[in-house]
């Protein structure tokens, strides 16, 4: 099936991936490439000059080669054209790439060549996650870019808070699950019959 209408950028199917499915496609991409400390929705660190407080849609920090890297998920086209608050996330990784479903991969490559540059989409990678579970292929490499120092361990006290948090909720959910547990089974005790 033809992915392009005539002006070569808008892709003509829907795609099969939501927004949660590129996401996990991300991780499983980062993991296999030896990523080991991956969160998905971090907030990035507030600093004065941001106008509003962001979320990195995956972030993985490399802690031997002290690299972060932020990956932002698109599952529709319109939402890719419209984000401009990439740019914003630029500082607080030395990699970033898009990942998008297999029926957006020709538009956004085309798109992010025709506005490449240091304001735009220079050296931001891009990442296809194809409908038939095969492999992912990064079709454009992201550019290894230097990360204030000062930003990087922000941006690793950020990503440790973000994993704590939700190693937290976790717990709390286990608890309460084994709570439930003898709750019914206290109540299906007293509700049975005494042996005769």
């Amino acid at each position: 099936a033809q992915l392009m209408v005539d002006s070569g950028r808008t892709p003509r199917r829907s795609p099969v991936l939501d927004h949660t499915g590129v996401i996990r496609n991300a991780v499983d991409y980062l993991t296999n490439a030896g990523w080991y400390f991956i969160e998905t929705e971090v907030q990035l660190p507030q600093t004065p000059d941001m106008k509003k407080v962001r979320q990195a849609d995956v972030v993985a920090w490399d802690r031997r080669e002290r690299e972060v890297f932020i990956i932002e998920a698109k599952a529709s086209w319109s939402d890719f054209q419209r984000d401009h608050k990439f740019m914003e996330y630029k500082d607080w990784c030395h990699l970033m790439a898009f990942a998008v479903p297999e029926e957006l991969a020709t538009a956004a490559r085309l798109w992010m060549d025709e506005h490449n540059g240091p304001r735009a989409y220079g050296g931001v990678g891009l990442l296809v996650i194809p409908n038939d579970f095969g492999p992912r292929r990064m079709v454009r490499k992201p550019a290894r870019r230097p990360m204030d120092d000062s930003l990087y361990w922000m941006m690793v006290e950020q990503l440790a808070s973000s994993m704590r948090s939700r190693l937290v909720g976790a717990r709390m959910r286990i608890s309460e699950l084994e709570y439930q547990s003898k709750t019914r089974n206290l109540e299906a005790r007293k509700g049975a019959p005494c042996c005769q």
